[in-house]
């Protein structure tokens, strides 16, 4: 991912933390993936605060603890290794990952996994034009 674009994505998630080694058509996805996990973790949080408020003290929830230890991409898709999640945030995580295979890594278009020693997810145009320089 080209370092501006990495750094938009640090400086509008705090959250994030480490190298992204993927490429510049998955911002979008990795950006909604991060607004969506910032969005619950200040539910949690929300949550937590009404009912210690409202002493309802049994099972509060644990508020999220999330460090990104690595995004990268494997076999075409995006693969995202993290800890302190919770189910929603894991589900998040598989969702931008399952997105990921039918995105495009270089544009962001529709595309699908290609290749044979090293797959990498492309539209039709993408796989051309690195076919092309390729040769």
């Amino acid at each position: 991912m080209k370092s501006e674009l990495a750094e938009k994505l640090r400086a509008n998630h705090s959250i994030l933390t480490q190298y992204v080694g993927v490429g510049d058509g998955w911002y979008h996805i990795i950006d909604s993936m991060l607004t969506c996990i910032e969005y619950e973790i200040r539910h949690v949080e929300t949550n937590r605060a009404w009912r210690i408020k409202n002493n309802q003290l049994t099972d509060l929830p644990e508020i999220p603890q999330i460090e990104f230890c690595d995004i990268k991409e494997k076999f075409g898709t995006m693969r995202v290794h993290c800890t302190g999640t919770n189910a929603r945030i894991s589900g998040i995580i598989s969702m931008a990952e399952a997105i990921s295979c039918y995105t495009c890594e270089d544009c962001g278009n529709i595309g699908k996994p290609r290749g044979k020693n090293w797959i990498r997810t492309q539209c039709n145009e993408c796989f051309v034009e690195r076919e092309l320089t390729r040769d």
